[in-house]
């Protein structure tokens, strides 16, 4: 193949600050800058590239730092908690809406989001807003939920170990009545 003709790209590559070496010299004055920006976005790659700094170097730094990888996870949940918190507004509020009739006005209506409202819902109050599911048994539609399906495994469980035990028994009551 003539690599003549295939198209160049342009790779952006940040150098590694200080490869594995973690002496003396370990240049750790990128972590603030690493770490502000993945409170922003929890994107490894976009807070290395505003750090300036490869991911291997940032993955080898979290391994060496105890202090570091505890300000990146603390980072990691603060954007999380930020996203959170934006789903939640808009599971609530809503997003804004406009319409625009035929008589050439607009009309501006907040509108909330059901399926984030389930998400945040199901996430927070497993117990009752879990995932239920419908079962047919004999033509009849039953609903149950995750926890339902649990607790009567339990019992089934429970149940063929009984089972088990009680035959079990009968066996060796059984064989201690044999004659030898």
């Amino acid at each position: 193949m003539n690599n003549k003709l295939l198209p160049k790209r342009k790779k952006e590559i940040i150098p590694r600050v200080d490869g594995a070496d973690f002496g003396k010299g370990t240049d750790v004055g990128w972590h603030d800058r690493f770490v502000a920006r993945m409170k922003q976005s929890p994107n490894v790659t976009e807070a290395c590239l505003a750090a300036g700094v490869d991911r291997a170097t940032a993955y080898e730094h979290r391994k060496r730092f105890p202090e570091f990888a505890q300000a990146w996870r603390d980072a990691e949940e603060a954007a999380l908690d930020a996203m959170e918190e934006s789903g939640y507004e808009r599971a609530t509020k809503g997003v804004r809406r406009v319409k625009f009739s035929s008589d050439g006005s607009m009309e501006e209506e907040w509108v909330p989001s059901d399926t984030l409202t389930k998400f945040f819902l199901t996430a927070r109050r497993k117990e009752i807003y879990g995932q239920a599911q419908e079962i047919t048994v004999n033509n009849k539609i039953l609903v149950v939920t995750s926890e339902d399906l649990l607790k009567l495994a339990e019992q089934r469980a429970s149940g063929m170990l009984e089972t088990i035990a009680a035959s079990l028994s009968a066996e060796v009551l059984e064989a201690e009545s044999r004659p030898e």
